[in-house]
């Protein structure tokens, strides 16, 4: 009788055992099969460092795009020339020029006597285009008087070069505050095949984000290679930042802006 009960006590301690080992297996994560075959298996985390007005800023060829009336935030804008600002064209698009205004970090304003759209039928820019290779998200602010910030150079291809993986840095705004990534947050991948006017860099939690549409993605020797356009997810995850390619627009911003 007494080897019946040990045993019994021991077959219940068993199950109870494997019960409890069951319950709290972790399960295996989930498989991502919606994103490209490209995307990372761990992503970057997020580094930017938020400017100040009274903070030294290494990247003034950044401003923002205000409306005029209110001076309320819509997005950012690179100086390529003193008088002439690069921003994406669904920041400035439905807008007259007197409805923007281009604010530099230190705080001058400048009013818009013209704004220039890469020559495509309209609209330039919508967000509820189902096809991505039909946007082209750029366009060039006039301004009525000149900066006193040095302009950024554009990156040429036919003299400069970028290899996958290389670091690039983004500069933009976000939430009112002028920001630029760190730590190599943002990689290059490379250029579209189907819509040729983005390139893209791996996906990374969290990149950009309201204001920072029309900021500068620029390279390690401070070449402005692209302007913050968009972000995409699929099912929550991130898989695409896309910027509208200085090499595909090159020639056309050369043309109406000159040497």
């Amino acid at each position: 009788m007494v080897r019946q009960i040990i045993s019994y006590l021991l077959v219940t301690l068993i199950c109870l055992g494997s019960c409890k080992t069951a319950s709290t297996t972790t399960p295996p994560p989930p498989q991502i099969d919606t994103a490209p075959s490209w995307f990372p298996v761990e992503t970057l985390p997020r580094y930017f460092k938020n400017l100040n007005k009274t903070d030294y800023d290494p990247y003034p060829f950044v401003g923002s795009v205000n409306h005029a009336e209110g001076q309320i935030l819509i997005g950012s804008g690179v100086i390529i020339e003193p008088s002439v600002v690069l921003t994406a064209a669904h920041v400035s698009d439905g807008k007259k020029a007197e409805d923007l205004i281009f604010i530099t970090q230190d705080g001058d304003e400048h009013c818009i006597k013209e704004v220039l759209y890469y020559p495509v039928p309209k609209p330039h820019f919508f967000f509820n285009s189902v096809s991505w290779s039909e946007h082209y998200d750029i366009s060039i602010l006039m301004l009525e008087d000149e900066c006193d910030e040095i302009p950024i150079n554009l990156f040429n291809d036919r003299v400069d070069s970028i290899y996958k993986g290389e670091d690039l840095t983004m500069i933009g705004y976000s939430g009112g505050i002028k920001r630029y990534s760190t730590e190599g947050v943002f990689w290059y991948y490379g250029r579209f095949i189907k819509k040729p006017q983005f390139l893209i860099t791996l996906p990374i939690k969290e990149t950009v984000w309201f204001g920072d549409s029309g900021g500068a993605l620029i390279t390690d020797d401070g070449k402005l290679i692209g302007i913050v356009s968009y972000m995409a997810r699929r099912e929550g995850i991130l898989y695409e930042n896309g910027f509208s390619s200085i090499e595909y627009y090159y020639d056309w911003i050369d043309n109406e802006v000159g040497d």
